[in-house]
């Protein structure tokens, strides 16, 4: 498996600095302030309020601009949105992204079970998410920040697979759970499937399917308040079955090729 730009011409290593810089521009702002406020709230136990930090990390239009920047940035780093011309094979690859996305959240959703209640709880947790609401894209805005954040890793190690390894990991995994530090001690499965997830994106850059899945995801657990561990459990479920139907097919497809070749022997 490789990233799309590992098949394309290599581009100028001063471009992908300027791409991640903006990237980090577009975190500082959406999700580290997110972080400073997260540690903050377990220190002085109590969510803090009144500030233009906390507006700002609190602000559906700014997720919106960090959805279109990221956007912007991808198409600029020339990452395809929808890859592939095999069908069955591209989605087959989609879903084994999806299958790391929901697994590693399953382990975290587990052990954050056992843990106790964090005296920092999201916004949410006190009100019923509206279905239609710039609010629901908070999540989806993670998957295509970190597919745009990931592009510009892949640029910058082009022929390096085990810098970009460590990188996606150490990045991905501090970058993702950081501004999950609200959550307490149940954060720490998260950091995990940060690291694992940005590994899976790295090397495939199928970050679409991850955008649908939280989309997906934030309005079953948000609005209509299925429990996280459930929808998670649910999600590595259903994908893992139509992994193992669309390799089924996959496999029978070949088969006339192959009898083919042989009676032409």
């Amino acid at each position: 498996m490789t990233h799309p730009l590992d098949r394309l011409p290599e581009q100028s290593h001063a471009k992908a600095m300027i791409l991640l810089i903006v990237c980090l521009i577009m975190y500082a702002a959406e999700w580290g302030t997110s972080a400073i406020r997260s540690v903050e709230c377990l220190r002085d136990h109590r969510v803090p309020t009144g500030r233009l930090i906390d507006t700002l990390a609190n602000s559906s239009l700014l997720t919106l601009f960090v959805v279109i920047g990221s956007g912007l940035v991808l198409f600029v780093a020339r990452v395809p949105f929808f890859m592939g011309n095999n069908r069955q094979q591209s989605f087959m690859l989609s879903t084994k992204v999806g299958l790391v996305w929901a697994g590693s959240m399953v382990i975290a959703r587990f052990f954050g079970a056992f843990t106790p209640p964090s005296s920092c709880p999201p916004a949410e947790a006190t009100h019923s998410m509206p279905l239609f609401s710039l609010e629901q894209l908070a999540g989806p805005a993670e998957e295509i920040w970190f597919g745009a954040f990931l592009a510009c890793i892949v640029l910058l190690t082009r022929h390096q697979p085990a810098r970009r390894f460590w990188i996606a990991v150490i990045a991905g995994g501090f970058l993702r759970g950081v501004f999950h530090l609200y959550q307490g001690w149940g954060s720490a499965g998260l950091f995990l499937w940060g690291a694992v997830t940005a590994v899976a994106v790295a090397w495939t850059g199928r970050w679409m399917i991850l955008f649908v899945m939280h989309l997906i995801n934030n309005v079953i657990v948000l609005t209509f308040g299925v429990p996280d561990l459930f929808v998670a459990v649910g999600w590595a479920i259903v994908l893992g079955v139509a992994f193992l139907i669309t390799r089924s097919i996959t496999s029978s497809d070949s088969l006339p090729s192959t009898r083919s070749q042989h009676v032409q022997r």
